[in-house]
């Protein structure tokens, strides 16, 4: 292990096998406040929350099926990559004069995806499973050896292609952490939303943020744990045409419209606001005309950062599919709007399942709201 000293602090951490990564190190304040002296290494621990996890061949293949139905963590049986980087900001606020805060940001790439483990986690940050997959590698940051003297917030995101802007993005206290941005700006990162993990800001218990740390555990080999929650909401859908309607008409296509690429916030994903335009938008195919299998009842996924709009004290936002029927040889489309309404205070994105069944061809474009 080696370590630099200048203005900054640049560290490298030491995992099981070698590793590409960089660590950076900057200060909440422009005035260089005092960071304090003694500190010492933590085991650091990560957690992904999953329910009823199947794992694939862990070893021999790059993602695993698992089912996730957790706070911040929707989904059915599907594949997930593994995050192969890591970002981690520190933020260490003294607990007495002259109560300086101080900030750290550590970037770690190429995590090792053997690495991931199925495990059990026993705390009180998951209600709805006992199930999750924990990362075994070894992971260590620094923090002060009297820790109670101290409130240490940390923030973290996970992702299985880099972030680039969360490791270079400038801050200068905690502030600019809650707001920074990850950019949806290729098809690398559109493909993997569901590959995206982070810490919500404004999830508390007991009265703070989750991931506030005053006391460590075992200070033999102290450690602290974190779980991380889905950043993309998942988009359930199921369209169904009635037996005794199978005969007139049939679903020919379905398109996912003006789904958003904003740059959208790492810890605040439920406080995306703003319609995208035609520009900052692009569009997915959920079924196409040659799935002719589907033609009368489907399902399917997609995964979508929300943009809300606020509307009688709730965030809503729009999921659009501009649907296509064949009756009789003759092309009808229709644009069909699922209204999401999501509470105004809620830390996890939420998942959405949309049931479409067509009794009849709708003569006009619907919006429906689901609350």
């Amino acid at each position: 292990m080696q370590h630099f000293y200048n203005i900054s602090h640049f560290k490298n951490l030491a995992l099981t096998s070698v590793i590409l990564f960089c660590c950076l190190l900057s200060s909440c304040k422009y005035n260089e406040p005092k960071i304090p002296t003694e500190k010492r290494k933590v085991e650091f621990n990560i957690g992904l929350p999953m329910d009823e996890l199947i794992s694939g061949q862990r070893y021999n293949k790059p993602a695993h099926a698992q089912k996730a139905n957790v706070f911040g963590d929707p989904g059915t049986y599907e594949y997930f990559h593994f995050p192969r980087y890591l970002y981690i900001f520190i933020v260490t606020e003294q607990k007495a004069a002259p109560y300086e805060t101080t900030c750290e940001r550590i970037v770690v790439a190429d995590i090792e995806e053997e690495e991931w483990k199925v495990g059990s986690y026993k705390g009180t940050l998951q209600y709805y499973a006992d199930s999750l997959f924990t990362y075994k590698g070894e992971l260590e940051i620094e923090l002060p050896v009297e820790i109670e003297n101290y409130n240490i917030r940390i923030y973290a995101a996970m992702s299985y292609v880099p972030l680039n802007n969360l490791a270079t993005a400038s801050f200068s206290n905690e502030n600019d952490i809650k707001n920074m941005q990850f950019n949806i700006d290729n098809d690398d990162i559109i493909d993997n939303l569901q590959n995206i993990y982070s810490t919500p800001y404004n999830y508390n218990v007991n009265g703070k943020y989750y991931a506030t740390y005053t006391t460590l555990r075992d200070d033999v080999y102290p450690r602290l744990h974190i779980l991380l929650y889905h950043v993309a909401c998942k988009v359930d859908l199921l369209w169904n045409v009635p037996d005794d309607k199978q005969g007139e008409y049939h679903v020919k296509d379905i398109t996912a419209l003006r789904l958003n690429k904003q740059p959208a916030y790492i810890f605040r994903p439920n406080e995306n606001h703003g319609k995208p335009s035609l520009e900052q938008s692009y569009s997915l195919n959920i079924k196409s005309e040659s799935d002719v299998a589907l033609q009368y009842k489907g399902r399917s996924y997609f995964y979508t950062i929300p943009y809300y709009f606020e509307q009688s004290s709730k965030n809503y936002f729009d999921i659009v599919l501009d649907t296509k029927f064949d009756e009789a040889g003759v092309e009808r489309q229709r644009e069909l709007t699922l209204q999401v309404g999501v509470d105004i205070d809620r830390p996890f994105v939420p998942w959405i399942r949309g049931n479409m069944s067509f009794s009849k061809i709708p003569t006009i474009s619907q919006v429906k709201v689901i609350d």
